[in-house]
């Protein structure tokens, strides 16, 4: 494989403005999953998918680039595919929100906190969006994310200390519970039997 690798590398760069040099992305794509270059093939992929005119074919070459950088462990690489998936490709809008979740779980995993409560609001904001059109799929995923969401404001609560002027504390103390039991009653609403007790 190495050397038919090579020599497909050599005509993408001689026939770069050739019509078929689609052709040749794919050619050089089966050279490099061959060789389990899966970083490579991912970066292929993304490149064969912004020159798509066929928005399904696009989505579906983006969404197996993140899967192969995922297999090459390349978390960062990962998260700028998830981020291109959500920019380009609104519909279907399971999909949609599948790859918020897992973004947003790559975002936990390298502690980049702030854009995952990001992520995770956007599966809730748009799951209640589709109202009387929500899946038990998209129910599923925003309960998930509010669960996450419920959790974070519950420790909020919990950190802030009561001191003195006690009346100033316990006010701010106040405000951090009410956006904790507003996130569970939230929660509750959706009405997903798996997250069922954490709502209570």
């Amino acid at each position: 494989w190495s050397e038919a690798e090579q020599l497909v590398a050599r005509l993408k760069i001689d026939l770069s403005d050739h019509p078929r040099a689609v052709e040749f992305d794919a050619m050089y794509l089966q050279s490099q999953e061959g060789q389990q270059d899966w970083n490579g093939a991912a970066t292929t992929l993304l490149k064969m998918a912004d020159a798509a005119d066929d928005p399904v074919l696009a989505a579906a070459q983006t969404w197996q680039a993140i899967t192969y950088y995922r297999q090459a462990q390349q978390v960062s690489q990962a998260i700028i595919g998830y981020q291109l998936y959500i920019a380009r490709f609104p519909k279907p809008v399971v999909q949609w929100l599948e790859a918020l979740d897992e973004l947003s779980e790559l975002l936990t995993q390298t502690n980049r906190l702030a854009e995952r409560d990001q992520a995770l609001q956007e599966i809730i904001s748009a799951n209640a969006g589709l109202k009387d059109e929500a899946t038990p799929l998209t129910q599923f995923l925003a309960a998930k994310a509010s669960v996450v969401v419920a959790d974070a404001l519950y420790r909020d609560y919990q950190l802030v200390p009561l001191e003195q002027p006690l009346v100033d504390s316990f006010k701010r103390k106040q405000v951090a519970m009410s956006r904790a039991v507003n996130a569970y009653q939230q929660l509750q609403r959706l009405g997903v039997a798996a997250y069922q007790g954490q709502a209570n």
